[in-house]
């Protein structure tokens, strides 16, 4: 980092508790035998997870500005010098910058996230800041003020990751390439942040010092319930709700009313609704999209129909996620593989050894997806030809979750089957 070492203070929180820690230990003491302000804190337990190392880091930190960021994040050099000067503003309590990709594109997956996300980085986070409005601090690849953080009452463990209660008080990153990655997300952003913070929020517990009331009255409506049937402490909550008229569509007693319009009514009702669903949202993102790469901003059509799968693959398992969060079930905190992938470098999924099993869900997805082929079978022969192509986004989305995941855990038992082989080949020759 190019930044005074008298004024840098480098802490390694790490909670591993499989054999990768002593490599980082050691990693961390060649920094320190170097002359680097670099110091190790590795916990034997993960009580609050990544609130909880963070809480623990604070302990020993004796900055005023702390900067964080996750492990697979690759900030530039200058990243301090160019965002910390924000702070010469006592007001200012957090900067949050905006994220890259080092894997943007590894495959389809990798394509549609890094446009998700930036369209909630150049778009969304730029018009709420510029409407006085709550957003998000990310949890990595942003600086916040310590005073903030305490006066908020430090990072709560009730959480799953972290929370946006410093809200109350005033870099380059690697892309999931597996689906179910996306499941910790909504857990801690929807469900958890929205049962905890959310009440004090609309009980009007938010720091309105120099605000004009009428701006901070709509702030903290916005934050609980607005965009698209969550704010921003509750985007995924929406999945509870049937009210999006793309989901509206499919449903069979809609399917069996529209057999009896005619293309007239057809087509008064659906090119509204058609546009209202789906053209604000690509615009969305084409307009994000545009603004990070102007001579290339076409190629984002291509991706739009992944794009719009992928949200709909993720409906089960973040709904899951934010009754268990609502409910106040505590998950453990699953990590993320890191493949350490940059570009289009390909690594065998089989051959990752930290995984877990998906349980019911793969199946829950593949009879959903197997409902909507129904409805797309129904819709031919009820002659509904407009609604095919968006149901065929619900079924290549519930499709691609459940059988990525399958496959994947399928050849993830036969990499396990054939080491076990190996083991007992090594323990016979032995013998």
């Amino acid at each position: 980092m190019d930044y005074p070492r008298e004024l840098l203070q480098i802490q390694v929180l790490d909670d591993s508790t499989d054999d990768t820690h002593p490599y980082t230990q050691r990693l961390v003491g060649e920094y320190q035998a170097a002359g680097f302000p670099i110091e190790y804190i590795h916990r034997q337990n993960r009580h609050g997870y990544k609130a909880g190392a963070l809480q623990n880091g604070l302990k020993t930190a004796t900055g005023e500005i702390v900067a964080i960021f996750d492990a697979d994040f690759v900030p530039p050099t200058d990243f301090l010098q160019r965002a910390v000067h924000y702070f010469a503003d006592p007001k200012v309590g957090m900067v949050q910058t905006r994220w890259t990709y080092l894997n943007r594109h590894y495959n389809v997956l990798t394509e549609v996230q890094a446009m998700l996300l930036d369209g909630h980085f150049v778009l969304e986070h730029v018009a709420r800041f510029g409407g006085g409005l709550f957003f998000n601090f990310n949890g990595t690849a942003g600086i916040l003020r310590r005073s903030m953080i305490e006066d908020a009452g430090g990072w709560q463990h009730d959480t799953l990751t972290e929370d946006f209660r410093p809200q109350l008080s005033r870099a380059a990153q690697g892309l999931e390439i597996r689906l179910r990655a996306f499941y910790r997300v909504p857990l801690g952003a929807a469900g958890r942040d929205l049962r905890l913070p959310g009440p004090a929020i609309a009980l009007g517990e938010r720091p309105d010092a120099g605000r004009d009331e009428a701006v901070a009255d709509d702030s903290t409506l916005e934050a609980t319930v607005a965009r698209e049937g969550g704010g921003v402490l509750s985007p995924d909550a929406e999945h509870f709700l049937p009210a999006d008229d793309h989901r509206l569509r499919a449903n069979a007693a809609v399917m069996i009313v529209r057999f009896y319009m005619g293309w007239f009514q057809m087509l008064v009702i659906d090119t509204p609704l058609i546009a209202a669903s789906f053209w604000s949202i690509s615009a969305f993102y084409i307009i994000a999209h545009r603004e990070l790469f102007p001579k290339n901003w076409k190629r984002a059509f291509v991706f739009l129909p992944a794009l719009m799968a992928a949200g709909v693959a993720l409906t089960i398992i973040n709904s899951r996620a934010v009754f268990e969060a609502l409910i106040g079930y505590q998950t453990a905190f699953a990590r993320t593989p890191k493949y350490a992938i940059g570009g289009e470098q390909k690594v065998h999924l089989e051959n990752i050894q930290y995984r877990r099993g998906s349980g019911w869900l793969p199946y829950a997805e593949m009879a959903v997806g197997t409902y909507f082929l129904g409805m797309v079978i129904f819709a031919i022969t009820s002659y509904n030809f407009l609604a095919v192509p968006f149901l065929l986004l619900f079924v290549g989305g519930y499709y691609w979750a459940a059988g990525t995941t399958l496959w994947q855990e399928y050849q993830g038992k036969l990499q396990w089957q054939r080491q076990r082989e190996l083991a007992e080949v090594v323990e016979r020759a032995e013998a």
